[in-house]
């Protein structure tokens, strides 16, 4: 969307499958965690362990037009394999605001406009692998 500004890449859509695992189609994403990301998962779940992830799949859902039907989060422990798997229902109002943050960052970009950053310091570990680190670091 945006002319391309925002942009993912859904790790699928499954669009059928034992009765048992639908309704169909469906948002798929899975992620690869460590012991101490996947045990905050299953005590927490996805919206308060992954506001990222939840995040990322309210808008995969949204421009995908998947909202009739709860994405399939799941995730690998890379310590010993296990699987973790939730139902996410569609977050409308969730997702507009997530939206909405997009076009307001895509806006001050274009304008030259610097919005606040994520964090005080740029060894902080969202900002090492930013792409834009350099443009916002060497403002400051």
């Amino acid at each position: 969307v945006l002319d391309g500004r925002v942009r993912g890449h859904a790790d699928g859509v499954f669009v059928g499958g034992p009765d048992e695992f639908g309704p169909w189609p469906r948002l798929w994403e899975n992620k690869v965690l460590g012991n101490k990301g996947f045990g905050s998962l299953e005590k927490d779940r996805l919206k308060k362990a992954y506001p990222v992830y939840y995040a990322q799949i309210q808008l995969y859902m949204a421009y995908f037009q998947l909202t009739d039907n709860p994405a399939l989060f799941t995730a690998v422990n890379a310590n010993d394999m296990e699987i973790y798997a939730e139902d996410v229902p569609f977050d409308a109002p969730h997702a507009q605001e997530m939206s909405d943050k997009a076009v307001l960052v895509v806006r001050a970009s274009a304008a030259g406009d610097m919005l606040p950053r994520v964090a005080q310091r740029e060894d902080w570990f969202e900002c090492v692998w930013c792409s834009f680190k350099k443009r916002c670091w060497s403002q400051s």
